[in-house]
């Protein structure tokens, strides 16, 4: 492909890879590898061509089955745009209201795509874009604002219901999960054992999100044995799916 490196981040049911490649002056270009091998390489209308920018797409969760891709296009530093690109090579450029750099983080089956958008002062709001390209934005309630903090809310899954979930981080820089039902009912969640230390990003990270609403993700925790600056990542599968859905969306429904 004529690149220095390259990545592939996705792969759906029928065998098409997503990815990214980074060429020699370190400009990102999307690319799609087809069930039989061919590689057509892509770059989202207006992305930059200086080190640093260009196309990226979306890791784990940005190719959906029927072969559309996500990713957001970096045009200038601090500044990009969401993209999705169809199966026929047609790319929409979007953005929430307010954004400046914005981060789709999830597409499903239908195409409704979940991500985060940073505003001005560079704080963190989750967004959630329909199938008809309307985009609606949320915060977790108790999220930081703090600017340039790393605060805020960020949806990292969708499943094929319309449910979503991804991460909040409040103003002591702690991370909790979220899921967020279709009508915009939010349910907070703490992973057990999760780190609870006051301005050291720690907590609960989900990454994903699948089919029937079951949520992957980290738990950031400080060990014993670890010194007292060090910390660690530890995987954890939250069940959000047949026992915890059914408990919880019946009150999340009727909020």
């Amino acid at each position: 492909m004529g690149a220095k490196e390259a990545f592939a981040v996705d792969i759906n049911l029928e065998g098409t890879i997503a990815g990214f490649t980074i060429d020699n002056n370190n400009v990102q270009h999307g690319f799609i590898r087809s069930p039989w091998g061919a590689f057509t390489s892509f770059d989202a209308p207006g992305a930059g061509t200086a080190a640093g920018e260009g196309t990226m797409v979306t890791l784990e969760s940005g190719l959906n089955v029927q072969g559309e891709t996500i990713g957001w296009s970096v045009v200038a530093p601090s500044t990009a745009h969401g993209f999705v690109r169809e199966r026929n090579g047609v790319i929409t450029l979007f953005d929430p209201p307010g954004s400046v750099f914005t981060v789709p983080g999830a597409i499903n089956p239908e195409g409704l795509i979940v991500g985060g958008a940073y505003d001005a002062n560079f704080v963190l709001h989750g967004f959630v874009r329909n199938t008809n390209g309307a985009i609606t934005t949320f915060d977790v309630p108790g999220a930081g604002s703090t600017p340039m903090s790393g605060e805020g809310t960020l949806a990292l899954g969708v499943s094929v219901f319309g449910l979503s979930t991804g991460y909040w981080v409040d103003s002591s820089m702690i991370g909790h999960g979220f899921v967020r039902h279709p009508n915009g009912a939010i349910l907070k969640f703490d992973a057990p054992g999760a780190g609870a230390v006051s301005g050291s990003f720690q907590g609960t990270v989900p990454q994903g999100m699948n089919f029937w609403g079951e949520i992957v993700g980290m738990l950031w925790i400080r060990r014993a044995s670890l010194t007292a600056s060090s910390e660690s990542p530890d995987g954890c599968r939250i069940n959000a799916g047949l026992r915890l859905l059914r408990k919880s969306l019946t009150s999340l429904k009727g909020k």
